[in-house]
């Protein structure tokens, strides 16, 4: 009797760690991720990228995700001393996003451009000392798309899709070897302990937009793992490339 009762035991303790483990677990997930084109030759993240002082860089942000999407807002970030401007934000038109929120619900702006003082405020929550390392040395653009009920009455689930490519320019001064980086940082995604942040994507509950809300939620996980491309400028010309009459 006493090893029956330590078996059931057994059993309810192992389920209710199981009960625990899956209400831990998160409901909504999106995956971020980003591709670069240079001179016609496409590039996904991983790899360290070699570029010449004033190439330009497309970059493509695919989201992929199981909720039902709300308001949406991304920040990218990019090395400021390598790329000289970033420009022509063109949203992928055919996205089911895009078509849901229409063209006066979608916006691209230079943060920094819309005011000098926009700096202050929706940086990644990073360490104090690696922030001041990071933002001596960082820009950022602001991305976003919110859903508009006057272009249709039901939302979409399960995107997977690109939804902007923004061109980048590599500066004319950058120096042979010299590196530098585009990224959406998970950290600047705002939750309850980083309210100020402004990566984030509302949830509604079912596919009217009348329906309830969820504001930057606390069971929403972002993985940004492969939101990262690396650069790298060329190295000078080599010996060998060098003609007979040293020209």
């Amino acid at each position: 009797m006493k090893k029956i009762l330590s078996i059931l035991m057994t059993i309810i303790m192992l389920m209710s760690m199981s009960a625990v483990w899956v209400g831990a677990a998160a409901k909504y997930k999106a995956t971020w991720t980003m591709k670069a084109s240079v001179n016609s030759t496409s590039y996904n993240s991983g790899n360290e990228i070699t570029v010449n002082p004033g190439d330009e860089v497309k970059v493509t942000i695919h989201l992929s995700n199981n909720y039902y999407v709300g308001p949406t807002c991304f920040q990218i970030f990019y090395t400021s001393s390598f790329f000289s401007r970033a420009s022509k934000g063109e949203f992928n038109t055919n996205s089911k996003l895009y078509k849901l929120s229409g063209k006066s619900y979608c916006t691209f702006v230079d943060w920094e451009n819309v005011h000098v003082n926009n700096r202050r405020q929706g940086w990644p929550a990073y360490s104090e000392e690696k922030l001041a390392e990071f933002k001596a040395d960082h820009q950022f653009l602001r991305v976003t798309m919110t859903p508009n009920s006057t272009v249709g009455t039901t939302t979409v689930k399960n995107l997977d899709e690109d939804l902007i490519t923004i061109t980048f320019n590599v500066s004319e001064s950058a120096a042979p070897g010299a590196t530098g980086e585009i990224l959406l940082p998970v950290e600047s995604m705002r939750t309850s302990s980083n309210r100020f942040g402004y990566f984030y994507s509302s949830i509604y509950l079912t596919s009217d937009m009348l329906g309830d809300m969820l504001m930057y939620s606390d069971d929403l996980a972002f993985d940004c793992t492969k939101a990262v491309l690396k650069f790298k400028v060329a190295s000078s010309v080599k010996t060998g490339d060098v003609n007979k009459d040293g020209k």
